[in-house]
């Protein structure tokens, strides 16, 4: 029979894994620094070299502003003209066109007029009902005949 000190659970501690995690973290750090600071340390022309290239300036993406409600607005207003077909991706010949999408979406920015009544800015208010008036024209305007020939030749109903 196991005497109470064999019985007793043992704990066993790896005290290794504290020092790796340490050093991967400065590890981290050097590859963090700034090229100011690598420049000035040994080896950052190496270290350099092994990094991908960076992407050509002319690659760089578009800078966003901070979120807002009229950036939402804005954001389901150009989906619903993407499925309207008045956009389409880049490098693409051809739209198409999705009604039950688009109308999706249209009921989105309703919804959103009609909980957000009441709170909103005279700005946004009317932001928000110049936009939803444009969609549905547009909607109309696409759902009434055939789709729209590009997004060359195809343009929104002015609002």
């Amino acid at each position: 029979m196991p005497s109470d000190e064999e019985k007793k659970p043992r704990i066993i501690s790896d005290e290794g894994w504290k020092q790796e995690a340490r050093r991967e973290k400065e590890k981290l750090r050097e590859q963090e620094k700034p090229p100011a600071a690598a420049a000035a340390s040994p080896g950052a022309a190496q270290e350099k070299t092994d990094r991908e290239p960076a992407a050509p300036p002319g690659d760089a993406p578009e800078e966003l502003g901070p979120p807002s409600f009229l950036g939402l607005i804005q954001s389901l207003r150009l989906q619903i003209l993407f499925h309207l077909g008045f956009l389409c991706e880049p490098g693409a010949k051809d739209t198409e066109v999705d009604l039950e999408f688009a109308q999706y979406h249209i009921d989105l920015l309703d919804i959103l007029q009609e909980k957000t009544r009441g709170n909103l800015s005279a700005q946004e208010d009317t932001f928000l009902g110049r936009i939803l008036h444009e969609v549905r024209m547009a909607y109309v305007q696409v759902a009434a005949g055939p789709p729209p020939a590009g997004p060359a030749e195809s343009q929104p109903p002015a609002s």
